[in-house]
């Protein structure tokens, strides 16, 4: 089986994320399964407190962003897993954009967010309206700002989310998500 992992990162928080979920996915699939991780690019600049700012607006007015074309090819896997900061309770901008511009050409998808407190539910939510399909599983983690927590907090949350994600898209077909 073939997973791909896609991600956008403004921080690192959610970058930090998806390389656990890589890891967690390649352990417990060992060599039936080819992970793949691509960050998504988002070409506005958002650095910077006015980054931010630009960010959260974006989000809130849900304006389309410019993004760097995938390398992979998302209908080539059989799991896509979206990964998001949450930004004014709803997805990232970019991430909205890749899953409108390449979602629906995915065979099934998995969501993935971060947060410094609440949103998942909104994030999902434009993820899989976006998507166009319901998400074979789900992960929101609460990482609060100023913490130096490292994502091994999250190890166990993450080894039951990769179990999840595979067991949607397992060979015979058992627990495959609807």
């Amino acid at each position: 089986m073939k997973i791909l992992i896609v991600f956008y990162s403004r921080t690192g928080v959610t970058k930090s994320a998806a390389s656990l979920l890589s890891s967690e996915l390649k352990t417990l699939a060992g060599d039936s399964a080819f992970v793949e991780t691509e960050e998504i690019v988002d070409l506005k600049d958002r650095s910077g407190i006015l980054g931010w700012i630009g960010a959260g607006r974006d989000a809130l007015s849900k304006t389309d962003a410019q993004i760097r074309p995938l390398k992979a090819k998302v209908e080539d896997f059989d799991l896509v897993v979206v990964g998001t900061p949450v930004w004014a309770y709803t997805a990232a901008p970019a991430v909205r954009t890749f899953c409108e511009r390449y979602g629906r050409s995915a065979k099934a998808v998995g969501f993935l967010c971060t947060m410094g407190g609440s949103g998942d539910r909104g994030a999902f939510d434009a993820m899989e309206k976006a998507c166009g399909k319901k998400p074979g599983a789900c992960l929101p983690l609460v990482v609060k700002p100023g913490k130096s927590e490292s994502m091994e907090a999250f190890r166990t949350k993450m080894r039951r989310f990769a179990e999840q994600l595979l067991r949607t898209v397992s060979p015979n077909g058992e627990g495959r998500a609807r």
